[in-house]
């Protein structure tokens, strides 16, 4: 599984321990480093400490050092890199093609500064500008890539063929080629995309 934080992960892996069934987490995206995220990350997005799970497959160093923080037994770490980056790594692709590459993610909906009605108005309003100023720049074409969670883009579509049905909404491509083949990459939220952009040594804005 990605994440202990989810409900059903919760549940499945408390029905997998009581049967003696071995779990394994694997990281799927960029934890926050800062120490301070710890005591919040537990609940939404990172480890969910005490761990559920028999053992956790993570990236990298810094996140070893935030697994043992949080009372993970070394022994359950295995730290095996990413896949996914590792092809970012080795790929050779950068054949800058005009595009602005917005890669959208959801509206922030864990706040204490706004409603998630207010969340949604700043996503949109965000979302908007960005087209809005992406169309005024010469021979660029700007190009949408959802995140491919269902809801997030059934949203996002919606938004993009009310403010222009001429801009391109890609859901599923080789993320390696498609960003390898932009100018720019623009993305909001902390997307690990942008990871995979700045390793690709794409111009980055988040």
């Amino acid at each position: 599984e990605w994440a202990e934080t989810g409900q059903e992960e919760k549940e499945l892996l408390h029905v997998s321990r009581k049967k003696n069934i071995k779990s394994f987490m694997l990281q799927h995206n960029l934890f926050p480093y800062s120490l301070s995220w710890l005591s919040y990350e537990r609940f939404v997005i990172g480890f969910s400490y005490p761990f559920l799970s028999s053992k956790q497959i993570i990236w990298d160093s810094l996140t070893n050092e935030q697994a043992i923080i949080s009372n993970t037994s070394k022994e359950n770490i295995l730290l095996l890199g990413s896949p996914k980056h590792d092809k970012c790594f080795k790929s050779k692709i950068n054949k800058s093609k005009g595009i602005i590459l917005l890669a959208t993610t959801a509206p922030t909906n864990i706040s204490i500064e706004m409603s998630p009605f207010e969340s949604y108005e700043k996503f949109e309003s965000f979302i908007r500008e960005v087209c809005h100023i992406c169309k005024q720049i010469p021979n660029k074409q700007l190009i949408v890539k959802p995140h491919p969670q269902a809801d997030y883009y059934t949203n996002i579509t919606e938004l993009i063929k009310e403010i222009d049905p001429a801009i391109q909404i890609i859901y599923d491509a080789d993320l390696v080629e498609l960003i390898g083949s932009c100018d720019l990459l623009i993305t909001f939220n902390n997307s690990t995309i942008a990871l995979d952009s700045i390793i690709l040594d794409k111009p980055t804005i988040s």
